[in-house]
């Protein structure tokens, strides 16, 4: 529809009843006619949704409301600024999306979600009394940025695929893939999660180099207190067995057992190669702590 072609009646426009009935594009036109009671009506219609997706990916009520007004704002400029066309609601997500990622690029020392205690603020009533819902959000929380986008954008309903490729910027195959990921990686912590304390620490008593990074272990100890501290303690315990445990050797026990075994020396002449048995033996006794004087026993060993 043509901008010019639309019956406006004074700066308001139809009463929100009339708009209400328009769709997203047929709104955008009327914003750009001048009538602001249709930008009005689009806020009304996604700010739940787009409130929503900054939400889940910023683990933040009030950094999600600012990310909204900036959203809102930056649309409404761009609505007015041209008469490009567009798709209004993957456009609003996309910029929803992008002020968020801004955001999370911004932070110096972003926390991970679990270090606010899961945080529930802004969500259902129901979240806040039940484990299971709050060990959700948590694990949401822990999915990497584009499958959380795509499995938030994709549970809002009302998302088609193309629009959500059209939000994440990616093909419509992709989607799917990542929905997928995203369910898969949501069991996947639930099940490492209900995995026993027991084994798990059975695990991290032994296990070492890539076996400590198997996912279903990681996915444990992320999310247990107490399994966390184990590992921190089986850490500080190998560290130190590792400096206590070595035993010195003493000086010129190598040469004595080299000499024992009739081994010539790096490096020697051929004259000084060999050294007599006997006096290999009395080196090795004497590394030993073995008297000088009394060397019957090595000479004994030495001649069976």
């Amino acid at each position: 529809m043509e901008t010019g072609a639309l019956p406006l009646s004074g700066a308001r426009g139809r009463g929100r009843q009339a708009l209400a009935g328009l769709s997203d594009e047929d709104l955008v036109a009327r914003v750009r006619a001048g009538d602001d009671r249709a930008f009005e009506v689009l806020y009304d219609r996604h700010h739940r949704g787009l409130l929503a997706l900054a939400r889940h990916l910023l683990g933040s009520v009030p950094e999600a409301e600012d990310a909204l007004q900036h959203t809102m704002l930056s649309a409404y400029r761009a609505m007015r600024a041209d008469d490009r066309p567009l798709r209004a609601k993957p456009w609003l997500y996309a910029i929803a999306r992008n002020r968020c990622l801004s955001v999370l690029r911004g932070r110096r020392d972003e926390r991970p979600l679990e270090d606010d205690a899961v945080r529930v603020d802004g969500l259902a009533a129901e979240v806040q009394r039940r484990a299971e819902l709050r060990e959700l959000v948590a694990d949401l929380g822990r999915l990497p940025e584009d499958q959380r986008s795509a499995l938030v954008l994709f549970e809002l309903g009302d998302h088609p695929q193309d629009d959500i490729a059209a939000v994440l910027g990616v093909r419509r195959e992709k989607v799917k893939a990542l929905v997928f990921q995203a369910r898969e990686n949501l069991m996947a912590a639930r099940r490492a999660r209900e995995t026993p304390c027991t084994e798990v620490r059975a695990q991290l008593a032994t296990a070492t180099g890539a076996a400590l990074r198997r996912r279903a272990l990681r996915r444990h100890v992320e999310s247990c207190t107490g399994c966390a501290g184990y590992e921190a303690q089986v850490r500080r315990q190998r560290s130190a067995l590792a400096v206590a445990l070595p035993i010195v050797p003493a000086v010129g026990l190598k040469d004595a057992v080299l000499d024992g075994a009739g081994l010539a020396q790096v490096g020697t002449g051929a004259g000084a190669a060999a050294v007599g048995a006997e006096g290999a033996l009395a080196k090795l006794a004497v590394a030993h702590g073995a008297p000088r004087a009394d060397l019957s026993q090595w000479r004994a060993a030495r001649d069976r």
